[in-house]
């Protein structure tokens, strides 16, 4: 699942939205630490928790353009019931390594 957050800061980190975002999931159960990472050349930070239902989440963000006057922040959701597969992951990381930015149809500094 892909989903884009509104509300990101100028100059907002990709880590320190992770950590708001893990905060506002706390009681869904035990969360890992937040690893930074890169994805599409832009800063990324993930994390993974289990929900009570003993699903469990990996959840990547994703801050693009985090200077102009509207950053753009997505969040990715893989769940799995247990540990996710070795090539799930792997076709996971294939899928996230590929993407790139096009030229936004918007002026994100208007």
């Amino acid at each position: 699942m892909i989903v884009a957050i509104p509300g990101p800061k100028r100059g907002s980190s990709a880590h320190e939205l992770a950590v708001e975002d893990a905060a506002g999931l706390a009681s869904l159960g035990p969360q890992t630490g937040i690893s930074d990472c890169t994805v599409g050349g832009e800063n990324a930070s993930f994390y993974q928790y289990q929900e009570s239902s003993g699903t469990q989440i990996h959840r990547l963000l994703v801050l693009h353009a985090p200077t102009s006057k509207y950053p753009l922040l997505y969040a990715i959701a893989i769940s799995s019931q247990g540990q996710v597969d070795v090539r799930a992951a792997g076709d996971i990381r294939a899928i996230l390594g590929s993407w790139s930015w096009g030229k936004p149809i918007y002026d994100p500094n208007a």
